[in-house]
């Protein structure tokens, strides 16, 4: 990655859930994008409690995470607060990664 294109990326991401993403050895915006999202795939939340306080945060209702499930296949037998937050915490990476994937894309062409 040239140095242009590594600053212009680190404004990009500054302020993201991206911005303490190693993306150093990726040379086309195709790569980087395809590396956060195999990334987005591995995160996970786990503990109760912290399970707990991301759902109150951001879904306190559990429509959207328990929606996120059902589209997934799981059943009431098979989820937790942890597979819940983390199924909503992916789905939010991956929206606000898509909301950043043009200004992306143009970080790596000028």
């Amino acid at each position: 990655m040239k140095v242009e294109e590594k600053k212009r990326l680190e404004k990009v991401l500054k302020g993201t859930s991206f911005e303490e993403y190693d993306y150093a050895e990726l040379e086309t915006a195709d790569d980087l994008i395809d590396n956060f999202q195999e990334r987005i795939r591995e995160e996970d939340i786990i503990y109760y409690h912290t399970a707990m306080e991301y759902l109150k945060e951001n879904d306190s209702s559990l429509n959207e995470s328990m929606a996120l499930a059902n589209e997934m296949g799981y059943t009431c037998e098979n989820i937790n607060s942890e597979l819940l937050a983390t199924l909503l915490y992916q789905q939010n990476l991956i929206e606000e990664l898509s909301d950043l994937t043009n200004d992306i894309e143009e970080a790596f062409k000028k």
